[in-house]
């Protein structure tokens, strides 16, 4: 009879060093998974059509400005109304069946022009001192109409207004294309002493958006009847 070696089994508290050695290593392995994936976000990052991570940095984006810049007025009153006009422009008075004063700038290319009409209990529509206005552009060469609201708020009241753009100024020998606005109103209305005020201003196209919020803005701003 040949004796039948004996092979030791290993301990119980072998059998478990050797469990907690391999769950030890399978937590290690998963830390540094989640380490390797950026699982601290909770998203993965955004690419741009270039294949590079985009930045998640919010950008400011400034504010612009809405409201007319402010300007140094000097004040003008007459003919039952009162105006701001810039500090450098000239004045220049027209009296005859109508009282106009207009403001002419440095370079005398840009005009704003303020009229008054008797009109007594508002007889005449403002339409009898818009039309001529509009027809007289029309007669320009290279007309072209201004489309706007028909109707503007100045001096906290209604006014009618039109515009177009023609040439119509010579500067220095050259004819300008020019872009004109003009504004009517019958105050007070239907009263034994209405006038009719009248509101023109001009100004070179490609120079109009320029003064528009510059100058044209402001001084319809501080337009008020007396």
């Amino acid at each position: 009879m040949y004796d039948t070696p004996h092979h030791r089994l290993p301990s119980f508290f072998s059998r478990s060093r050797l469990a907690l050695s391999v769950c030890g290593l399978l937590l290690a392995c998963l830390l540094t998974a989640c380490s390797l994936g950026g699982a601290s976000t909770g998203t993965a990052p955004r690419t741009t059509s270039g294949n590079t991570p985009a930045t998640s940095h919010a950008t400011a984006v400034p504010v612009q400005p809405t409201s007319v810049p402010a300007v140094r007025l000097t004040t003008y009153a007459d003919n039952g109304f009162t105006i701001g006009y810039l500090t450098g422009w000239t004045i220049d008075k027209v009296s005859s069946s109508a009282a106009s004063v207009i403001f002419i700038d440095p370079t005398r290319t840009i005009e704003f022009i303020v009229t008054v009409t008797p009109n007594p209990n508002a007889n005449s529509a403002t339409s009898v001192a818009l039309d001529p206005r509009l027809h007289s552009m029309q007669s320009k060469p290279h007309y072209q109409k201004v489309d706007l609201a028909p109707t503007t708020t100045v001096g906290g009241e209604t006014w009618d207004q039109i515009g177009a753009i023609g040439d119509l100024q010579t500067y220095s020998g050259q004819t300008l294309s020019s872009k004109v606005i003009a504004l009517a109103i019958n105050h007070p209305a239907h009263d034994a002493n209405t006038n009719m005020y009248i509101i023109q201003f001009s100004v070179p196209t490609k120079d109009f958006d320029q003064m528009e919020s510059t100058a044209f803005q402001p001084m319809l701003q501080s337009f008020t009847f007396a």
